[in-house]
């Protein structure tokens, strides 16, 4: 099994396609770190594993912190990454995933 440092990027061809994947995920007041190719957010409920392949947009409310190793993950996987305000009314930055074009959509 590949380390995290060993592991290259992915293809258009491993990623799954965009009309299967969750548009956007929502997460407050947690912590997101990564467990194998799952982005664990851990809060005072528990943690819950969600597939990093599978997330279109990532919303990052207050309170969310995150691990270096998250964040390459999301990036990896080619899911994009915003910061927003409570219950996602502001948006304060966001994070370029892979696709800087729609090329790889049209490519699928």
């Amino acid at each position: 099994m590949a380390t995290v440092g060993q592991r290259g990027q992915s293809s258009p061809h491993e990623l799954v396609r965009m009309g299967d994947r969750i548009s956007f995920i929502y997460l407050e007041r947690c912590v997101l770190h990564r467990e194998d190719n799952a982005i664990t957010a851990e809060d005072a409920h528990g943690t819950t594993h969600i597939p990093a392949a599978t997330i279109g947009t990532l919303l990052l409310g207050p309170g969310t912190r995150v691990t270096h190793q998250a964040m390459s993950l999301l990036g990896d996987s080619g899911a994009g990454v915003v910061w927003v305000g409570e219950q996602g009314v502001r948006f304060y930055s966001g994070g370029r995933s892979l696709n800087r074009s729609s090329s790889l959509v049209e490519a699928q």
